[in-house]
């Protein structure tokens, strides 16, 4: 499966997903650097829910539902990750800078 069929298919997830309002493909599969048991890395910016003290909350608690239903579309593993920003996860952060693709957000 090459990156734009990739995209093409959490673009259709992320549109099924109320909770996400952004999401970018990077990693070894988006730089072109990838291995045939390569994983796929996705970040996600979430809304926060009420009653969570955070969107990071709300994303670990949503997480296993969040990784079990796109893993279900795609062949290979899965990196799911919380993006909130360069304050909050600076490592998440440089690698979306280093070189990533914005796929989806919520109008």
């Amino acid at each position: 499966m090459d990156i734009n069929e990739i995209r093409d298919v959490v673009l259709a997830w992320a549109k099924t997903e109320e909770l996400l309002l952004k999401v970018w493909l990077f990693g070894s599969r988006v730089r072109g650097t990838e291995r045939s048991d390569s994983d796929i890395d996705i970040a996600v910016e979430v809304q926060t829910l009420a009653g969570d003290s955070s969107a990071w909350t709300t994303f670990m608690f949503e997480k296993p539902r969040l990784q079990k239903a796109i893993e279900a579309l795609l062949p290979m593993e899965v990196q799911l990750e919380w993006y909130g920003g360069p304050e909050e996860t600076p490592t998440i952060h440089a690698a979306l800078f280093e070189r990533s693709m914005l796929i989806y957000e919520r109008a």
